[in-house]
Formats: C-alpha cells, structure tokens, sequence
C-alpha cells in the first residue's frame, strides 16, 4: 500500500515534468509536499492518516494548478494537451483507489458472545439486557450489536445457551466486556415475582475482565457463565438485589463434565477440583454440568442436602474441547 502510494507521488512528479513546470512555483510546494508525505511511511495508524491527509491535498491543489494551465492552453502543445487530460482521468481514479487500499488492510476480528447460567434454588431470574460494551488495548471503547431484550437465566442452564451479541471488531485486544442493564429486572420465588435491584449495572454496568488477544480472521466465542444462585442477595422484607458472580469462558479452550443424580428432585450442588475449584447446582431433572474447565484431571464431588451424604469421583479427565460424561451417580 505505501509503496502504491509513493508510486502515485512519483508519478505527479513525471506529469509535471512532462509538462515544462519544473520552474514553476506550484510545483516547488508539490515537491515540498511530496517530501513531508514520504516521512509518514512508517507502518503505523498515526503515520498512515497523516500519510493520506497528505496526499489529498496534493491532489486538490494539483488540480487548481492545472485549471491555470487550462485557461493559458494556447501556449501548450497538443501532445502536452493529451498528457494533461489523462494526468486528470488518472487523479480521479487515484482517489478511489487510495481510500480502498486503506480498507483492504484493516484487520477484522470476528467476536460472538453467548450467555449461560448456573441453576439456582428460583423460579425464574429475569435480567433486561440493554447493551455490551467492549474495552480493547489502550482503554478504547467500542459499543457491539446486542440482542436486547429481557432473558430469564435459568432457561440456560447445564450447557444451554444463547447469543446475545455478534459483531467484528477492529482491535486486536479484550481487555473487559461491559454488561449494560436496565431497570426490568425482577425474581421469580414461588410463584411470586420481586423487583431486583441492580444499580451498579445500570449505572457503570457489569465489568469482567477478559485479557485476550485476538488473531485476524479466527473467530472467537466467549461464554458469560451466570452463577445465579450466588449473584442474587436478600436483602430481607422481600426486598432482593443482583450482585452479580459471573465467569468469562473460552469455549474453544476448556472442557466439561455433565451427569446426572438420583433420586431426581434432590436438592444438590457439584464442584469439579484440580488446582481451582468449580461448582454448579443439579436441577429439578437431577442434570448437571460445570463448564469452562482448563485440561486436566479433577475429582468431582456431589453435595447433597442432608440427610444424604456427599459422593466423591477422582482421576476425571477433562480435555478440551470435550464434555466428559459421568452418567448417572446414586446418592
């Protein structure tokens, strides 16, 4: 690309040549121009605007100074007529041709992310999803598409999902994803329906960190894991709030394990342990699953409400990219 571009600035320098202007003043802040612009051939997105900045206005003040040289035509040559008119036809081509030369080398990064949740002991956990925000390197913001709406946690859970937001970003690095809430956001407890209260997720929003860099051309599928049993506080007198515990997950990095307990409608959680330990609640079906595991081997523990006792399996391998299937586990 910027070696196009210096061939353009090499080539008004041929055509005023052509042309007999060497003396000319015109030409003399061309040249000066044309001296700046190559300065700004560092490979770099400063170096670049200033680069084309420049070469824009060589082309519109190449453009006054040959409609001098259109009213003083008597004095040219018919050759030179010729090398003049396509001098023109060249310029308006160039103008296209620089702005998509920009274009064809900017870098997309095609980014999804997808919603799951951990079950929890409620009907229903409503959140009112209004947008996500991205942070990249240097603290840059950029806002995504969203499917914005109102989404109960608890339809995605044991390896449910959903999609809500799907976009290409132009910078290389994640650094946090910001989960903007609105005000419709409520739990479901017998039958009951309460408000929750989610301030800090309406005011400065949902912030997790994420830390990737991202390579051109991949595309990348982040899983925001809910734990809504832990995320939703009483606050006593029906009054609840949403603090949220929320993991940022990898799917093309991690494994899982699922499985399922009996008797079915026990009450029970489960914890996957190697060096760090994760947990998840079995639901009313007695499924479970425990996502975002790193490769490695675990022991994995079903706790159950007393009277039952907890069971334990060690030496459960996880590798990535795999869902490890323990069956069914008799309490």
């Amino acid at each position: 690309m910027i070696r196009c571009g210096v061939g353009v600035l090499k080539g008004l320098e041929g055509y005023f040549a052509a042309l007999g202007l060497r003396g000319n003043s015109g030409l003399q802040m061309y040249l000066r121009m044309k001296g700046r612009a190559s300065r700004f051939q560092r490979v770099n997105d400063v170096s670049l605007i200033h680069y084309y900045i420049t070469l824009t206005v060589i082309k519109v003040f190449t453009f006054v100074q040959l409609w001098k040289f259109i009213h003083n035509i008597k004095y040219i040559e018919m050759k030179k007529i010729n090398i003049l008119l396509s001098f023109i036809v060249f310029i308006i081509l160039g103008l296209g041709v620089s702005s998509c030369e920009k274009d064809a080398t900017t870098s997309n990064y095609p980014y999804n992310i997808r919603m799951t949740d951990a079950p929890g002991p409620y009907d229903a956990v409503f959140i009112d999803l209004q947008g996500i925000e991205i942070t990249g390197n240097n603290g840059s913001e950029v806002l995504v598409n969203v499917n914005t709406g109102i989404y109960n946690l608890l339809d995605f859970a044991n390896g449910a999902d959903t999609l809500i937001s799907s976009g290409t970003l132009d910078d290389a690095t994640v650094q946090q994803i910001r989960l903007i809430l609105g005000s419709n956001n409520s739990l479901v407890i017998d039958g009951v329906s309460y408000p929750l209260s989610t301030p800090s997720a309406e005011q400065s929003g949902l912030k997790l960190q994420v830390h990737k860099t991202l390579q051109a051309g991949v595309q990348y599928n982040v899983l925001l894991d809910f734990d809504a049993n832990e995320s939703i506080v009483d606050n006593g007198n029906g009054d609840y709030s949403l603090k949220p515990v929320i993991r940022t997950i990898e799917v093309a990095t991690s494994g899982s394990i699922k499985g399922k307990i009996t008797p079915i409608g026990t009450s029970a959680s489960v914890t996957a342990t190697s060096d760090t330990s994760y947990s998840s609640n079995v639901n009313a079906d007695g499924n479970f699953m425990i996502m975002g595991l790193p490769e490695g081997i675990y022991s994995f523990t079903v706790t159950p409400a007393l009277p039952l006792i907890p069971v334990t399996q060690d030496n459960i391998e996880v590798t990535t990219g795999v869902t490890t299937n323990l069956g069914i586990i008799a309490l």
